[in-house]
């Protein structure tokens, strides 16, 4: 049966679900691409670490939260590590190898967290509780909270993540279910407002990747796709960029793949 109403959707998927949902295959992932891609992400990784030093230079903080750090690979960590008190890394689950590199550094705390607020593992239980799926029914019972961090900060920034909160949870429901693209977009806009809801004005700045593009091997767009459900205040964007995020044509067959990306200080 669908969990309670007293479950607590804050609290933190194991690694065995994590696991099911291709969540950490989806983040070991994320680094292999890098490698492979041999500097073509640079330019993309650059931007956002200029950007959010630009950002924080402007602000009076001691202390920096970042949503979504993952490798650390469009952190600017160094400038974070000698110039805050302390900087709070969230993320599902924080790399082996990311931990130990930085175990000495006494201002550094990571933090696993699910900044869905507990939906992917909502999602999880409800799809397998049951043999047969009623589409209104989870669409129902869905919750999407606010999320609330265990530790505050001066600043709060939200790292190529956006896009990501979503993604996994709606791909994992269509592999148990067809789900129209109709109930889907909305899931994902909720999702994604939620987000959006825990940026502060003022305090707070974003970095996300808001449409796909694919090109054919003649370098032709052959398909766009929006990647970003809810609404943003088109004012509040500093930049845009494109991340040439594959072009050994292995996210999508016999397709290069870039985003456009922008970044937003609210």
């Amino acid at each position: 049966m669908f969990p309670p109403a007293n479950y607590q959707l804050n609290q933190f998927p194991s690694s065995n679900l994590l696991r099911k949902m291709q969540f950490i295959s989806d983040q070991d992932g994320i680094f292999k691409r890098y490698i492979n891609e041999e500097g073509g992400w640079d330019s993309h990784l650059n931007n956002s670490k200029a950007f959010i030093r630009d950002c924080l230079k402007s602000q009076d903080a001691n202390s920096v939260s970042i949503m979504g750090s993952g490798w650390l690979l469009d952190v600017p960590v160094r400038f974070l590590a000698e110039n805050y008190k302390e900087v709070i890394f969230y993320d599902l689950r924080h790399p082996v190898e990311i931990r130990h590199k930085y175990r000495d550094k006494s201002n550094f705390r990571f933090v696993e967290i699910d900044l869905t607020g507990g939906v992917i593992e909502q999602v999880y239980l409800f799809l397998n509780s049951k043999k047969n799926i009623d589409l209104q029914e989870l669409e129902n019972l869905l919750i999407i909270p606010s999320v609330a961090l265990p530790f505050q900060s001066d600043f709060l920034v939200s790292l190529n993540l956006l896009n990501q909160l979503d993604i996994l949870i709606i791909d994992y429901i269509r592999k148990k279910v067809n789900l129209p693209d109709d109930l889907a977009s909305n899931m994902r806009a909720k999702i994604q407002q939620k987000h959006i809801e825990l940026l502060n004005s003022g305090k707070s700045c974003m970095v996300t990747d808001f449409e796909e593009i694919n090109h054919d091997s003649k370098n032709n767009i052959a398909q766009t796709k929006s990647l970003i459900h809810t609404t943003i205040d088109k004012s509040l964007i500093q930049k845009k960029w494109i991340w040439h995020f594959d072009s050994q044509m292995t996210y999508h067959k016999n397709l290069k793949t870039d985003f456009n990306v922008m970044a937003i200080k609210f």
